[in-house]
């Protein structure tokens, strides 16, 4: 593979990819990043992505295999496309990312062995896309805001699923989940209009 990304060690031992080492194998999109990642001497390394603003340079993460820890932290997107993604390491982690655009794009994507975070993540472009998606781990969402649609169809949620505090703006989509899995957990906090919100457990 030309231009191999150069994989480092912390001071935990952990193996890791530093950011423009990550980016630069993201930007040869998914075949290459997946011959990459699913490489036996790759699995388990952690691609770190934290606070980098994707809307000044977009890349599509649609059909991308993560088999390592994923760090996605205070990142900015414009039209993020996650579609069909797999995240197969320990941990996905878009705690306080911003998501803009028409749409983040998250449809089919599966976390399964990966627990999800979106804590305090803000939707604040157009709808959150998570139809279809396969929550395998634990998906938080703690304190994150859908400002548009937020659409969870036959989303499947096979562990702890938390929306204590999340914030919507228009009624979500939980049609055709598995609600005896997800329900018991969730606190949901509705914002339906400017100082006007609905809670319901």
């Amino acid at each position: 593979m030309p231009d191999a990304p150069k994989i480092e060690v912390d001071e935990f031992g952990q193996r890791f990819l530093p950011l423009e080492e990550a980016l630069m194998l993201a930007r040869q999109e998914h075949k290459v990043w997946n011959e990459w990642s699913d490489h036996p001497d790759h699995k388990g390394v952690r691609a770190d992505f934290s606070h980098y603003d994707f809307s000044d340079d977009p890349i599509n993460f649609r059909l991308f295999h993560f088999t390592g820890p994923v760090i996605f932290t205070h990142c900015t997107f414009y039209e993020a496309d996650f579609l069909a993604a797999i995240f197969s390491g320990l941990v996905a982690n878009f705690s306080g990312v911003t998501f803009s655009g028409r749409e983040a794009n998250f449809y089919g994507a599966e976390f399964s062995g990966a627990n999800a975070y979106f804590g305090k993540t803000e939707f604040s472009g157009g709808r959150a896309d998570f139809a279809g998606a396969q929550f395998k781990k634990a998906a938080n969402f703690y304190g994150a805001k859908f400002l548009h649609d937020a659409d969870f169809q036959r989303a499947h949620f096979e562990s702890a699923a938390v929306f204590t505090d999340t914030t919507f703006q228009h009624v979500p989509d939980f049609r055709y989940t598995n609600p005896k899995v997800h329900f018991p957990y969730m606190v949901w906090i509705l914002s339906l209009s400017p100082g006007q919100k609905r809670t319901f457990y």
